[in-house]
């Protein structure tokens, strides 16, 4: 599959359209870069552009900026000298003759050639521009052809290709033959039952069954009742998981362009195999978009995981419930296990809780297989393994419990030759090359490396031996990946696999002192899957919900039958109470080392919390005392040993119920306080906004979520504060209506325009320094739907300062009463709006500038002072308009209109919804770094950004948010777009 032919995308953008009346056009590439470049000009064309003002005969990112440098120049001097620059390289500079002549500059990869006339001027090696646009200077070429003025750019899209017939027919062949080795192993299975019937000490040995004929429905209870209601209560109330953003934004994309791609970075690098879920995930997407909608994948992927847990829990050979208390006890166990194990990590858009559902689906087809011993069963648990592993690398983890039954596979296998051995060992593996379907039907090899190539040379990944980093980020005081939630089954689960390895190598092989082996597989499974998150190429704590499913088997299983191996293993053994007291001092230690992580989670605002970024505590008691939880255990003990009968108070009995009781308490303890605190929180935030409460509120988001609930002064509603008095006025050193960099302008929406004065006189000449002091500006009366503001530009700090002065005017004087610093530590071309708190009793405020900075871009510009109305943002960004939601809010933001990159374009962006605080918050996300391949790198390079002010109405809290106006410097699509595609087999470069 990976290495068949498929056929790959390769658009062509002409442009432009209408080489007589050029036209400048947005052409923002995914990949920055084209495949290849071709463009021609005549003398004609050259000497239009001498005389267009500037020179431009051809950029393809807005000169005037430091990032020039980065594209394709092509230019005239008044000397009638053209120079070719790109990427920093100058292919070419030297005189234009007179006359008629014609020049081709062809670019690729590998090298860059000018001709003139068909004779080579200029050569050399790979120097393509990035391009975000196809400008020029010269609006008109009477007469002109695509040879007098015409560029070519084949975009780099090979990521999206499509399966040829040649494959779908290779698909529908592995479908048929994967499908025919399963029903021809189970055929030799039911020959080989018919054969050799189980013997009884067989069936002993893997474990007893449930009750013949028993329906499931009949094993229901209360506790199943009260997950589905929790479960149900968790879609509402939870917070995001981490990148739930980036993976929706992902999905999003992929129906439109019909891959699944990086989206905000990486050039949109594909994800092969690892691309059917989100896929599916985009057209469950086409469905609805809200939090609340797109979560219910997750909730019925841990719905299943915990049939599945359950189901597995009641079939490895745990002794019978004597009393309809013990069976509801034993499903409580399970029940608060999975939900301590599921609800950090699942609830959300991130594959785990897929991951989770496959693991535990193996590990059930591994406990039938080895019941029924059928290969059937086997082939078929690898086939979901291989499944989930192309969901996600996580996906590694279903592998456990295969990998663990080799040795009970390999009599079913083994034959009377070699051959036939063989044969049959091929009939187990061969199914699962079914799991190239999902993993490679959309996708080829050459996708896969080239992937690999792209994260090498701009995102390194992580290897197995740095292991220890997801460890070191959950166990880390500061940051949300260390969430105390997250560490409550991670922890406990690897101590208890100490513990329980400990007893099963001490058993020294007597089966009446161990776990049964099935139970013995679900322990041996889950350390085998912590080591199997080894390989995976990013280390992140988020990964641990992947193993969900195999935490709620395998500490269920422990927990209840614990107290039958403890008192096994000592029978005739000498004091067990040294390992009474290691194994009482771990469980204490990990309680609060658990518990000592914060209460916090990536990406969320946390409006409301209580105890928000803190560890756990209740009043006075801190969760993350070892003497609260050495007051806990030991209580347990004591209301364990209080509650047996006298004849059973053995010291083995009263240990190995009172640590599993008191594992179950600490992990009851970490989900109230989990689910209680979201719960608060929603209570908190009902009549002002969270997310909890808009999911309840609102579960179809038709109000917007967070965009519906964020108000921003709007800039169309802005009017200019009227001038009270120009008297004191002073100026120097600064421009009015100028003095700013003039590919970023200001806003142009306030009506009438305001006055702007800047220190910025041209390039180089930076080291101009000024001051000026405007006249007085009336205040008009206060109105909470009212903000005054002032837009800023250039360095505000430092040797510069902006000031706002505020006074009352009376008898024609002004009297001071205080004044506001409007520094605000930035230095960039954008534009900021800063609010205006006038002093109490003020009427009028006037603006005090000085340029201190006499370096490069040691400039400064603002505006009169403004006011502005503040209102909803989704009625701020009109209908229709394109934002930028960085990869951490896109989950918050359901109404919001993402850009779209498809056949290697991506929309041009009309608005930026960034998480970060301050001045330019959320600029330095990677979707906007050039060393990532930021998806919106083009946007902050070629485009006018305006900061606006944003709040919601009675949470100040929220500061992690920024909204940006983008103006774009030319209009989209004025060009053409051949939609070509070419067939290359997988391994093959497009």
């Amino acid at each position: 599959m990976p290495l068949a032919p498929v056929s790959v995308s390769t658009p062509t953008v002409s442009w432009p359209q209408d080489p007589t009346s050029p036209v400048s056009t947005a052409l923002q590439l995914t990949a920055l870069r084209p495949a290849s470049l071709e463009a021609r000009f005549g003398c004609g064309a050259l000497t239009a552009a001498r005389n267009s003002g500037d020179g431009v005969l051809l950029t393809t990112v807005v000169t005037g900026r430091l990032a020039e440098t980065e594209g394709l120049q092509v230019r005239m001097a008044d000397d009638a000298t053209m120079t070719v620059t790109s990427n920093g390289t100058e292919v070419y500079r030297g005189a234009v003759p007179g006359g008629a002549c014609g020049y081709l500059l062809q670019m690729d990869a590998t090298s860059t050639r000018l001709l003139r006339d068909g004779q080579v001027l200029a050569e050399t090696g790979g120097a393509l521009p990035e391009v975000d646009l196809l400008a020029t200077s010269v609006t008109t070429l009477p007469g002109a052809t695509a040879d007098d003025f015409g560029v070519s750019v084949q975009v780099d899209d090979q990521f999206s290709t499509s399966p040829t017939p040649v494959k779908w027919a290779l698909t529908v062949v592995l479908v048929a033959s994967s499908l025919a080795c399963l029903g021809l192993l189970a055929a030799r299975d039911r020959h080989r039952r018919g054969d050799r019937r189980q013997t009884a000490a067989g069936r002993q040995d893997e474990g007893s069954a449930a009750p013949a004929g028993r329906r499931w429905w009949r094993t229901l209870s209360v506790v199943d009742v009260a997950v589905v209601a929790l479960m149900l209560l968790w879609l509402f109330i939870a917070p995001s998981t981490d990148d739930d953003g980036y993976y929706l934004a992902m999905a999003r994309n992929s129906v439109i362009n019909g891959y699944v791609g990086n989206y905000f970075q990486l050039f949109n690098q594909g994800y092969p195999p690892f691309s059917w879920y989100y896929q599916l995930f985009g057209y469950w997407d086409l469905l609805g978009s809200s939090p609340v909608f797109l979560r219910i994948p997750s909730m019925i992927a841990g719905l299943t995981t915990y049939g599945v847990s359950r189901a597995v829990v009641e079939s490895v050979g745990l002794p019978p419930a004597r009393t309809s208390l013990h069976r509801l006890v034993r499903h409580g166990v399970v029940v608060v296990v999975f939900a301590a194990a599921f609800l950090p990590y699942s609830m959300g858009v991130r594959p785990e809780s897929i991951s989770a559902v496959f693991a535990v689906l193996s590990l059930g087809a591994v406990v039938v297989a080895r019941r029924r011993s059928s290969l059937a069963w086997y082939a078929g648990a690898l086939v979901i393994s291989g499944v989930g592993i192309t969901c996600h690398p996580t996906g590694l983890v279903a592998l456990a419990p295969w990998l663990l039954s080799i040795p009970a596979m390999w009599p079913l296998i083994r034959s009377t030759s070699v051959w036939r051995t063989l044969a049959v060992a091929a009939g187990v593996l061969g199914p699962a090359a079914l799991c190239a379907v999902p993993g490679f039907l959309d996708g080829s090899l050459r996708d896969f490396t080239y992937s690999q190539e792209i994260y090498a040379q701009l995102w390194p990944q992580e290897d197995w031996y740095d292991e220890w980093l997801r460890y070191s980020f959950l166990l880390n005081d500061h940051i949300a990946m260390g969430s105390y939630a997250k560490r409550l089954t991670v922890l406990v689960g690897i101590v208890v696999f100490v513990w329980f390895a400990v007893l099963q190598l001490a058993a020294g092989g007597r089966r009446r002192r161990a776990f049964p082996p099935l139970v013995a597989l679900t322990g041996w499974s889950f350390g085998l899957a912590l080591l199997l998150l080894w390989p995976t190429p990013s280390k992140w704590t988020h990964h641990f919900g992947a193993l969900a499913g195999l935490t709620t088997v395998f500490l269920s299983c422990v927990l209840l039958y614990g107290v039958r191996v403890v008192v096994a293993t000592q029978r005739g053994r000498r004091s067990i109470v040294p390992a009474t007291v290691l194994a009482g001092l771990s469980l204490v230690l990990v309680f609060a080392l658990a518990m000592h992580g914060p209460n916090d989670w990536l990406y969320t605002w946390l409006l409301g919390m209580p105890h928000a970024l803190e560890p756990p505590f209740v009043g006075v008691v801190s969760f993350d005392s070892p003497a609260v939880w050495l007051i806990v255990v030991t209580a347990v003990g004591v209301v364990t040993w209080l509650r047996l009968p006298r004849r059973r108070r053995s010291r083995a009995r009263v240990v190995g119920a009172a640590f599993p009781a008191a594992v179950v308490v600490f992990l009851s303890v970490g989900l109230v306080y989990l689910v209680g605190s979201f719960s608060l929180a929603t209570v908190h935030t009902w009549d002002t906004y969270s997310q909890q409460a808009d999911a309840l509120q609102d579960p179809l988001a038709r109000n917007g979520g967070a965009e519906g609930a964020i108000y921003a002064a709007d800039p169309r509603t802005a009017t200019v504060l009227p001038l009270q008095d120009g008297a004191g006025a002073t100026s120097s050193g600064f421009t009015s209506q100028g003095g700013y960099l003039p590919s970023s302008p200001p806003t142009r929406t306030a009506d009438p325009e305001p006055t702007v004065w800047g220190s910025y006189p041209r390039l180089g000449a930076e080291a101009n320094t000024g001051a000026l002091t405007t006249g007085w500006y009336a205040l008009p009366s206060s109105a909470p739907d009212l903000r005054l503001l002032v837009e800023s530009s250039g360095r505000a700090g430092g040797d510069n300062s902006l000031v706002a002065e505020y006074g009352e005017l009376s008898g024609g004087e002004v009297v001071a009463l205080g004044s506001q610093d409007l520094d605000d530590g930035a230095d960039s071309p954008f534009w900021r709006q800063r609010t205006l708190v006038p002093s109490p009793g003020a009427d009028v405020v006037r603006l005090v500038a000085a340029d201190g900075s006499n370096g490069p871009g040691g400039w400064l510009a603002f505006t009169a002072p403004m006011r502005a109305q503040m209102r909803p943002l989704i009625d701020v960004a009109p209908d229709g308009a394109r934002t930028a939601v960085t990869w951490e809010m896109p989950f918050l933001f359901p109404a919001a209109h993402l850009p779209a990159t498809v056949y290697g374009i991506t929309e041009p962006v009309d608005w930026i919804f960034a998480y970060g605080k301050g001045a330019l918050g959320g600029l330095d996300n990677e979707s906007f770094y050039r060393g990532r391949a930021g998806l919106w790198y083009s946007t902050v390079r070629s485009s006018t950004l305006t900061q606006v002010i944003t709040e919601v109405p009675g949470q100040p809290d929220l500061r992690t948010f920024s909204a940006y106006q983008v103006r774009n410097p030319y209009p989209d699509a004025a060009y053409d777009l051949d939609r070509d595609r070419t067939v290359r087999w997988g391994w093959e470069a497009p």
